[in-house]
Formats: C-alpha cells, sequence, structure tokens
C-alpha cells in the first residue's frame, strides 16, 4: 500500500530521492526496516517504511507526510498484522499555522464508520491529533476494507494539501519540531519505539529530523 500512496504524491509532485545514508536499511534481532525519503517539491517531505519481522513472522508499513510548504497537517498511516487481525492506524496532525477545516476528510470518516474503529493507546501527543484522524480493526482476510479506507482518506487528504495555502517553510517547521521533539524522547510510533528500544536518543533524534519529517537541514 506505501507504494501506491507513493504514486499518488509523485503523480501531483515532482519528488527526489533523499540519500538517508544508514537509515536505508536498519536491521536488529532479525527484524529489518527499509526506509525511503523524497522531498516533494511544493509540498515537503514524504517517507515509507517497510518493516519485516523474524523470519517473516509479521509485516508492518508506515508512511508520512510531513508538508512544509503547504499550511496542511501532517499525514501519518501505520498498518500492522496481529493475532490474525489487520489493523489500521491513521493520525492526521495538526501542524497548522491556521486552522481551517477539513471537509473531504470529514466525508470520508463518514463514509467508513461502519468499519470496526478501535480505541488507541494514550500518547504524549494526542492533543495534536485531529479528529479525522482513526484506528480501525478487521479480521486479516477482511483486509480489502482496510485498503479502500486508506485509498479514500489518501485521496480526501490530497484534496486537502491542494486546497491548501502556500506557507513559508521556516515557520512550519517549527510547528512540526514539537513533534519530532517529542517522538524522539518519548516515542510514540512503531519506527521511534523501535530505535528507542536498540539505538540512543540521538539517533532516534537524527532519524526524526533528517529522515521522517525532513526539517533539518
Amino acid at each position: 500500500m506505501v507504494r501506491k500512496l507513493l504514486d499518488v504524491v509523485q503523480n501531483e509532485y515532482k519528488c527526489k530521492k533523499v540519500d538517508i545514508g544508514v537509515f536505508d536499511t536498519v536491521k536488529a534481532e532479525g527484524s529489518t526496516f527499509h526506509t525511503e525519503s523524497y522531498n516533494a517539491e511544493g509540498l515537503g517531505r514524504v517517507t515509507l517504511i517497510e518493516m519485516t519481522g523474524f523470519l517473516k513472522l509479521w509485516r508492518a508499513q508506515s508512511f508520512f507526510v510531513t508538508p512544509l510548504d503547504k499550511d496542511a497537517p501532517i499525514f501519518y498511516y501505520h498498518r500492522h498484522g496481529r493475532k490474525g487481525n489487520d489493523v489500521l492506524k491513521i493520525e492526521i496532525i495538526n501542524t497548522f499555522l491556521k486552522r481551517v477545516p477539513l471537509e473531504e476528510l470529514d466525508a470520508v470518516q463518514e463514509k467508513h464508520a461502519e468499519v470496526t474503529e478501535v480505541e488507541d493507546k494514550e500518547e504524549w501527543y494526542d492533543e495534536m491529533k485531529l479528529p479525522q484522524s482513526t484506528v480501525k480493526r478487521v479480521k486479516k482476510e477482511e483486509g480489502a476494507l482496510l485498503d479502500a479506507v486508506v485509498e479514500d482518506y489518501f485521496a480526501a487528504y490530497m484534496k486537502e494539501v491542494a486546497k491548501s495555502k502556500d506557507c513559508e517553510r521556516s515557520q512550519k517547521k517549527q510547528k512540526v519540531e514539537k513533534l519530532v521533539k517529542g517522538l524522539a524522547e518519548q516515542s510514540g510510533m512503531a519506527i521511534t519505539q523501535f530505535f528507542l528500544s536498540y539505538y540512543d536518543h540521538n539517533v532516534t533524534a537524527k532519524l526524526c529530523t533528517d529522515v521522517l519529517f525532513g526539517i533539518r537541514p
């Protein structure tokens, strides 16, 4: 799915792959994390992560869109299998300079209201998550339901981005920094949980600033 989401962005924005060095492929205790990051001209940073567990017993994916040139929120997608279930998390994270309604996302949220919603565990950045965020779970064999949710959500999100105003990158970076600093220190997302488990704070901070959200340099 993350490849499909990347294709959507690349069809609308000129994207250039970023050399992320050692973060390209990271392995620890049998798990492998492959990461790709892109600068999307006129938008910001786009990052995908494909995760595989020991003996390929589990797989997961994450996808980030961090608008730095548009006054739109961050899009964070994570999906994984657990105990025969397919679990989807979409977070719309408030980094607005001037908040506006998200009517496209409201409509999609209502459209897929019948797909089972589950309560997410509390995180330190819950106050930054907008109401359009969602966590859904279905049986593994019903994964197509979540495919439809993701595709509709992302299409709606990209429409919101297209409607948003251009902004100064320096101002937007300041809004994103609050999230980045907290993730590096307290975790909260699958990839930062992994890095804080196996690496120190400085490595995790570099992952967040240089790769996931692209606020440095």
